[in-house]
């Protein structure tokens, strides 16, 4: 065998293991993943109804891809009936598929929070999340080391191995998260001196499920540690918004940060009048994920409609194996109604 195709071997084993082992999934467009980072954030936008779908290919140069796909919906509740606050609720589910032994996991959670005014410009809510998670594998695929005999690989010996199990595993799941947002002004996005922020904390696993996918052996889940934060601020004269964004996770032994900012040019303004012209931009940004890779970024929105692009540059140990190429990554995102449409008052004052 091949020292670069053992490496890659060895990678992807590696990988498997730190799957097998709990680690959870993450985007790198993790600012378009709300109910993944905070069960706090349901609820908390601008308008009645707010979905995403987000899609991952990662290492595909390495060997098979790990794929992952997720679904997210939420809304607010009460908005008009409340004066101090509202409720907000949301879906969020996801399937990953990892390695050449197909690891899967599934899982469904729903999402409840409690939205409070703390004045005019700040706000606070706390979330709780609950669901269900299935884990399965497929062993056929699996290469073991007795299998190896001198020096090849022989598919027709025996695995040795007694403590397989291919029935699907299933646990439930808690999650609890507190957020924080200011904004300055909520009237008009177009405001130059416009400026908002959100910031929370937030812990996944809070029960630590078991998972047993190998029979006489069960792991817990960690606790996850999510700290995140972002902001928006428009820059007078430049029709623009600089972005900024971050987010940190602490699992177990591991940890992840990653940070970055985006650009957004606005290439058309929302009539305020017919409503006919639809607001629309384009977003360029930078993130880097801490000693693993550089996430160049595009997002496009017309008015409710936004799609997101990145890639993931690899520039850990990694790349001898993967040159550099970590994965795409697509996310689109839907809000009704549109967050540009300017609406009236009864003072006829635009409001966002």
């Amino acid at each position: 065998m091949k020292l670069k195709n053992l490496y890659k071997t060895l990678i992807i084993s590696l990988t498997l293991f730190g799957t097998v082992s709990g680690q959870d999934i993450h985007f790198s467009q993790f600012y378009r993943t709300p109910l993944l980072i905070n069960p706090a954030l349901a609820g908390t936008f601008t308008g009645n109804h707010r979905a995403f779908i987000n899609y991952r290919n990662q290492w595909k140069s390495v060997g098979t891809p790990y794929k992952t796909f997720a679904f997210a919906y939420d809304m607010p509740f009460y908005k008009k009936q409340w004066k101090g606050g509202h409720l907000g609720a949301g879906l969020f589910a996801f399937n990953d598929n990892a390695g050449t032994n197909n690891l899967s996991t599934t899982q469904i959670n729903l999402s409840l929070s409690g939205i409070v005014l703390i004045n005019s410009q700040q706000k606070v809510s706390v979330g709780l999340q609950g669901g269900l998670t299935q884990m399965s594998i497929n062993y056929g695929n699996a290469r073991w080391g007795n299998q190896f005999q001198n020096n090849s690989y022989n598919p027709n010996a025996s695995p040795r191995e007694s403590n397989l199990n291919n029935e699907p595993a299933y646990h439930g799941d808690i999650n609890a998260g507190l957020s924080w947002r200011y904004a300055k002004t909520e009237t008009n996005i177009s405001s130059k001196d416009q400026l908002s922020a959100t910031a929370g904390i937030s812990f996944f696993h809070i029960n630590q499920p078991k998972q047993k996918l190998f029979s006489g052996q069960i792991d817990r889940l960690y606790t996850k540690l999510v700290i995140h934060g972002s902001a928006n601020i428009g820059l007078k004269g430049l029709n623009s918004f600089f972005i900024p964004s971050l987010v940190f996770y602490r699992q177990g032994k591991t940890t992840e940060f990653t940070g970055g900012a985006l650009i957004r040019y606005r290439i058309k303004e929302e009539s305020r009048y017919t409503g006919f012209i639809k607001e629309s931009s384009i977003s360029l940004g930078l993130h880097y994920r801490h000693l693993d890779a550089m996430i160049p970024s595009v997002i496009l929105d017309i008015s409710g409609f936004s799609v997101g692009i990145s890639y993931d540059i690899n520039i850990s140990r990694l790349t001898e194996a993967s040159s550099g190429r970590g994965g795409i990554e697509i996310s689109l995102k839907y809000i009704n109604p549109s967050p540009y449409k300017y609406r009236r008052t009864k003072s006829s004052a635009p409001m966002f």
